[in-house]
């Protein structure tokens, strides 16, 4: 008969774990099915989890800093989800080496910082998909998994969002990697011991990188920003330089590692209505929203200094004008007494 156990993490999760208040490290002990769920600021923080052989296991962390420095052994696991939201989660490891399937999900900016998943003999699928800087500085191994599942998205140029070390399954088989928008900016490091001749790479613009589908610009992708190593012999001494949509190829060392191959398989769309590049449009307008913010900030604020400028400069005209000689009667004071003087000095009649 299959248990399931649902963990709600909060400030304090003695209750549900033992704890070593030398090194300040809770531990969750996970049998058959387990989700944890961290919804507070730092609520898993520093945690180790033990679910080797649990049938399901399923972490979330919705907050920030709720899944800092947090540890996940998963070995023989069924399979293995770990969602990260906003800044919820970095230094992560997760051990899921001979599960039957990994999912990894990193929705918000730096929401996997630092994040390790080694899944190098995963059965099923291993897959991984990170949002606006979500899984940057980080390590994805999967080198004899059967099959291997990327998405990278993003709105801005300006982002690490897949930017990693990727160790994949010799020749890219069963490999897809999808780049929507700028997702595949900076894209880091890829190891195969031969070649990614076999591997599927497909970059939809979503309507912010409008020339992805010409095949004659890098507008996706920067310049450089993928680097492909090959020939393990050799310690991995031949690399070639991945330019997106250019057609061009640089190899470097004895092996050309299926640069040619691969460029000729990259699949180019601009289609906005896709359903996957709904996340991307909306991180398009929230960057739209705050430039408008700022727009608008700046130009509250220079309306504020006309208006203060006006306004002391009529206050200091009118502190002028109570100095000057007061009138009665439409004539001056000094004009008054001279007149009065004169009246004074006619010899009475």
């Amino acid at each position: 008969m299959s248990h399931s156990f649902t963990f709600i993490c909060v400030s304090l999760i003695s209750s549900l774990t033992t704890t070593s208040s030398s090194a300040q490290q809770s531990v969750i002990n996970c049998t058959e099915q387990c989700i944890i769920q961290c919804n507070e600021a730092e609520s898993c923080q520093n945690t180790v989890v033990n679910a080797n052989d649990v049938a399901t296991l399923s972490i979330n962390c919705t907050y920030d800093n709720a899944c800092d420095d947090i540890t996940i052994w998963a070995l023989n696991a069924g399979s293995v989800t770990f969602n990260a939201f906003g800044y919820a989660a970095r230094y992560i490891n997760i051990y899921a080496n001979y599960s039957q399937s990994v999912s990894v999900q990193c929705k918000g900016i730096y929401s996997c910082y630092y994040l390790n998943v080694y899944a190098d003999h995963v059965e099923a699928l291993a897959s991984l998909y990170a949002v606006e800087d979500g899984f940057s500085f980080s390590v994805f191994s999967a080198k004899f998994a059967n099959a291997v599942s990327v998405r990278c998205a993003a709105a801005s140029r300006d982002t690490r969002t897949c930017s990693a070390t990727w160790f994949m399954p010799d020749y890219g088989e069963n490999v897809v990697i999808n780049c929507d928008g700028y997702g595949c900016t900076q894209f880091g490091e890829l190891f195969v011991d031969t070649s990614v001749e076999s591997m599927s790479v497909a970059i939809n613009s979503c309507g912010i990188c409008e020339e992805a589908n010409t095949r004659s610009s890098g507008a996706c992708i920067d310049n450089n920003a993928w680097i492909v190593y090959c020939d393990i012999d050799t310690d991995y001494g031949s690399y070639f330089r991945f330019y997106g949509t250019n057609d061009i190829c640089v190899n470097y060392g004895g092996r050309t590692c299926g640069c040619d191959t691969l460029i000729e398989n990259v699949r180019f769309t601009d289609d906005e209505d896709l359903s996957e590049c709904e996340l991307v449009n909306g991180e398009k307008r929230a960057l739209q929203r705050s430039i408008y913010i700022i727009i608008g900030c700046v130009a509250g604020v220079c309306c504020v200094c006309i208006c203060i400028f006006f306004c002391a400069k009529a206050y200091c005209m009118n502190r002028t004008q109570s100095y000057e000689s007061p009138t009665s009667q439409g004539q001056p004071v000094q004009m008054q007494m001279q007149q009065m003087h004169q009246q004074q000095m006619v010899a009475p009649m």
